[in-house]
C-alpha cells in the first residue's frame, strides 16, 4: 500500500479481479484503515515485475488471505503516516488519529494527509509505502500441512414443481444462506451467492457431456445445454449471516462457493418430496425424472 505525495493511495495486489469484486473489496478495507473516501484508492494494474507475489487466485480466499494482508499493509502506512504527522504537529503519535482524510489531535488540531506529507518530507514529493503479509500456520497434525483457514459454510433450500407427465423440473423458489463473517460489500457479496447459484443450476438440471463410441455428441454451446435467465426461480433470494466471527479483516471470511454446493442436494430432495423419487445421478433431466416415476410405478404394480 503507497500512499503518494498528495495523500491519495495505491494498492499493489496480486489477487486478480476475475469478475468477484476483489479489487473493489480490498480497497474498501484500505480506505476504512485510513479513514479515506473509497475514490481516493486506486489498484495498480496487476504486473508480476512490480506487484507483490501471490500464491494463487483461488478457493474464496481473496477476502481472508490477501485482505489481511492489504490490512496490514494499511496498518503499517497508518503508523508511518502517524509519526510523520506527531513530528510535524509537536504532538505524540497516540495523541493522534485519522479521520476524513485528515491527522487529528485531541486538541481539535487537523492537517490533511497532503500538507503532512508535504511538511515531512519538506516539498509535495516523496511517499509512504507499508507491506503487510499473510502466512499460513503450519502444522504436523494437519492433513496437508496446515489448518483450515476458515470454513465456508452455505445452505440452500428449493420449491419445485414437476410434472409427472413429462418428468420435467420447474424450480418456484431458491433461498440461500451464506455465512460470510463480515460482508466487506453486501451488494458484491449477494452477487457472488446468486451467481454461484445460478451456476449450480447447470449440473443440476442441463449440463452433461454426452458420449457414444467415444465420440463428444454436444462439444458447443448450441448442444450442451446451460442454464439461461429463463430457467432463473419465480422466487429467488439470498440471505448473508453476518456474525463478525471470521478471520479476514473486521471479522470477514471467504465467501462465493459456498452457494453451489448445496443446490443439487436441496432440488434433488425438494423432487423426492413431490414426487416420491429419490434421484443421485446428475443432471436431473426430464428423461431420468420420468424414467424414476415409471419405475416406481412398475414396482408398486408388482406388488398388487
Amino acid at each position: 500500500v503507497k500512499m503518494s505525495s498528495d495523500g491519495s493511495v495505491v494498492l499493489l495486489t496480486g489477487t486478480v479481479e476475475i469478475g468477484q469484486g476483489s479489487r473493489t473489496a480490498l480497497s474498501q478495507v484500505v480506505a476504512e484503515e485510513l479513514a479515506l473516501d473509497l475514490e481516493r484508492i486506486s489498484v495498480a494494474h496487476l504486473d508480476t515485475d512490480v506487484t507483490p507475489y501471490d500464491v494463487s487466485t483461488s478457493a474464496s480466499s481473496s477476502m481472508t488471505v490477501m485482505g489481511l494482508a492489504v490490512q496490514r499493509a494499511a496498518e503499517d502506512v497508518k503508523q508511518q503516516l502517524l509519526k510523520a504527522a506527531a513530528k510535524v504537529m509537536g504532538k505524540r503519535a497516540d495523541q493522534l488519529t485519522l479521520k476524513d482524510g485528515k491527522v487529528r489531535s485531541r486538541g481539535g488540531q487537523a492537517l490533511s494527509f497532503d500538507k503532512v506529507m508535504a511538511e515531512h518530507f519538506g516539498s509535495r514529493a516523496g511517499e509512504i509505502v507499508g507491506k503487510g503479509i499473510y502466512r499460513d500456520v503450519k502444522s504436523k497434525k494437519a492433513v496437508l500441512g496446515s489448518p483450515t483457514t476458515f470454513w465456508e459454510v452455505g445452505w440452500g433450500g428449493a420449491e419445485v414443481e414437476v410434472d409427472p407427465e413429462t418428468g420435467a423440473i420447474r424450480i418456484l423458489k431458491y433461498i440461500s444462506a451464506a455465512d460470510v463473517g463480515r460482508a466487506i460489500n453486501p451488494v458484491q457479496c449477494e452477487g457472488q451467492d446468486e451467481g454461484a447459484v445460478f451456476f449450480a443450476l447447470g449440473h443440476t438440471l442441463f449440463e452433461e457431456m454426452v458420449y457414444e463410441d467415444g465420440q463428444l455428441l454436444n462439444p458447443n454451446l448450441v448442444d450442451y445445454r446451460v442454464p439461461t435467465f429463463s430457467d432463473l426461480p419465480k422466487e429467488f433470494a439470498s440471505i448473508l449471516i453476518e456474525n463478525n466471527n471470521g478471520p479476514g479483516p473486521f471479522g470477514s471470511k471467504g465467501m462465493g462457493e459456498g452457494g453451489l454446493l448445496p443446490v443439487a442436494s436441496a432440488i434433488a430432495s425438494a423432487v423426492a418430496r413431490a414426487v416420491g423419487v429419490r434421484l443421485y445421478d446428475l443432471p436431473l433431466t426430464p428423461v431420468k425424472v420420468w424414467r424414476a416415476l415409471r419405475d416406481k410405478e412398475s414396482a408398486r404394480a408388482a406388488r398388487r
